[in-house]
């Protein structure tokens, strides 16, 4: 018996996420932004062909089982998937073939730590597009400085852009967060303070928009989803 799994990984650049002097091609419109990827992945080469993703990794491992349980073999398969870069300048269309490096098994010869963060809901992705879509300001911090501590006052809601998020609870870890999570919502339902604190694991962007611009009632669901763990 052969048993597979496989995970797939695709490169897109969300709004804003270019800085410094290579961002000025994004805001002359010479280079575009990618919408968010779509929840299922089902033709990986039409999300290519049409620019909607840069490149997609994927990496799929197998073991052969016999009739007593035993690993009898065992191999990696998958491959990378290289897109195209389109810029338009003058008035011209541009193409731009990606390079590929040479394939590797995962992680190639390191051995590190994975980040592992909760993902993110259906009904998040739905919030962020509204939140990106309403041009919020930023707030950036560094590996270790806290967003928000438990019991301070708030009325601010945010989307993790980039990085990793601790959620903190008397001191104690009880969640690590990554890119998309929509955060604060107790403190702005409740019109209370907050019940955790939020501390950078990483380097992390964050975009804040004020908590009566989004319908309470999706908060709510939110809320609830992240208490039941569903």
């Amino acid at each position: 018996m052969r048993i597979e799994s496989s995970v797939t990984s695709v490169s897109w650049i969300p709004r804003d996420a270019i800085e410094g002097m290579v961002r000025m091609p994004f805001e002359l419109g010479v280079a575009h932004y990618d919408l968010p990827p779509p929840d299922r992945l089902d033709d990986l080469e039409a999300l290519i062909a049409s620019s909607a993703i840069r490149f997609a990794n994927v990496l799929r491992a197998y073991i052969e089982v016999d009739d007593d349980g035993r690993i009898t073999g065992h191999g990696h398969l998958g491959k990378g998937h290289m897109g195209y870069t389109r810029m338009r300048l003058a008035g011209i269309d541009l193409t731009f073939c990606g390079m590929s490096f040479p394939e590797k098994n995962p992680w190639g010869d390191e051995e590190s730590p994975a980040v592992v963060s909760a993902v993110e809901s259906v009904l998040e992705r739905e919030l962020s597009r509204i939140i990106i879509g309403s041009d919020p300001p930023f707030r950036r911090l560094r590996r270790g400085e806290a967003l928000v501590g438990q019991g301070d006052p708030g009325d601010e809601l945010y989307l993790l852009f980039d990085g990793i998020l601790a959620v903190e609870q008397d001191g104690k870890l009880v969640a690590e967060v990554g890119p998309g999570a929509i955060l604060g919502e107790m403190a702005v339902l409740e019109g209370g303070r907050r019940t955790a604190t939020l501390r950078a694991v990483t380097a992390c962007r964050v975009a804040v928009v004020p908590g009566d611009r989004i319908d309470r009632t999706a908060l709510a669901e939110v809320a609830r989803r992240r208490r039941d763990g569903s």
